[in-house]
């Protein structure tokens, strides 16, 4: 934390005080859908063909992740020691690429979780180096479902990611190349406070928000994960005062590329498939723009066409 402070210690310490905050109290806000809160696998074929690829296209050619003072005034990972690089695959492959690393993940999760899910983020590859420490916290809101996928490594030793249970039990779980972790990782305290002793350890995380399968309205006031009543809950009203906007923000579903929550969405509201943004573009419109042919084929069959203004 000294280090942390000398860039900035307003912020550091702002920052610190939230994640134990979090760890506190989202453990015991949220509802769990699993019941240990994590299960380790291996990564499905389309993923490895799908990252292996931009992997061994841009291995060297990465960039430092965090420069900005306000983002490396934090205290989750001890950068000023050990700078993670990244190779973006917003940036690589557009959100086409993160939506369909989500697709091929997002079954699996469904299965585990008994939930339907929404795609949240899709992030990496994030590059950890030589002495590298993430300090023990549970994920921000609206990141509840989540994987973990290990790219590459080279490492002297195991680097463990370490987990505690719903029963506040630690587990410590080593991954190989092509590993797959889920876990609750808003609720599930996790880590790896153990430095790493190695050249590299390359992650992809992938992020869902579940929603209810069997609702008939999209008119929902808050997340089916929080607890009412709770410390969590109280906080998401105050930083969400028009409520829970997953199941109505078309465009946004339409940006990344989450055909099946559009599909979900649109068969309780139909007129969502024309909802327009300020700027007048509906699904189609963004769908078309980030690259998401499924997408766009899927509103053609429902009627929709790309006409100008």
């Amino acid at each position: 934390m000294t280090q942390c402070r000398l860039i900035d210690n307003t912020i550091c310490e702002r920052e610190e005080v939230n994640r134990l905050w979090m760890n506190a109290n989202q453990p015991s806000s949220v509802y769990n859908f699993t019941e240990t809160g994590f299960w380790k696998t291996r990564a499905p074929v389309e993923v490895r063909r799908l990252l292996q690829d931009v992997w061994d296209r841009y291995q060297g050619n990465e960039t430092i992740e965090i420069q900005s003072t306000a983002a490396r005034a934090q205290p989750y990972h001890n950068h000023w020691d050990s700078e993670c690089t990244i190779i973006d695959i917003s940036r690589i492959g557009g959100p086409s690429l993160q939506a369909q690393v989500a697709d091929a993940i997002r079954p699996l999760v469904e299965e585990w979780t008994g939930m339907k899910l929404a795609i949240t983020s899709v992030y990496g590859i994030r590059i950890y180096h030589n002495q590298s420490i993430l300090a023990p916290h549970v994920d921000r809101l609206p990141l509840v479902s989540s994987a973990i996928i290990n790219v590459a490594q080279d490492v002297d030793e195991p680097w463990p990611l370490e987990i505690y249970d719903h029963n506040g039990v630690a587990h410590n779980i080593s991954m190989d190349p092509w590993d797959l972790v889920l876990y609750e990782s808003h609720s599930s305290i996790h880590g790896r406070p153990f430095p790493l002793r190695g050249r590299y350890f390359a992650n992809v995380f992938v992020h869902f928000e579940p929603y209810q399968g069997n609702v008939d309205s999209v008119e929902e006031i808050t997340p089916p994960y929080l607890i009412p009543g709770s410390p969590s809950e109280m906080e998401w009203r105050l930083k969400n005062p028009k409520g829970w906007l997953l199941l109505r923000d078309v465009s946004l579903m339409a940006q990344k590329g989450d055909l099946p929550t559009l599909q979900f969405a649109t068969s309780i509201n139909p007129t969502l498939l024309r909802a327009a943004d300020a700027q007048g573009w509906q699904p189609i419109h963004e769908a078309a723009r980030f690259g998401h042919v499924n997408m766009v084929k899927w509103l053609m069959e429902q009627g929709e066409r790309i006409t100008p203004w």
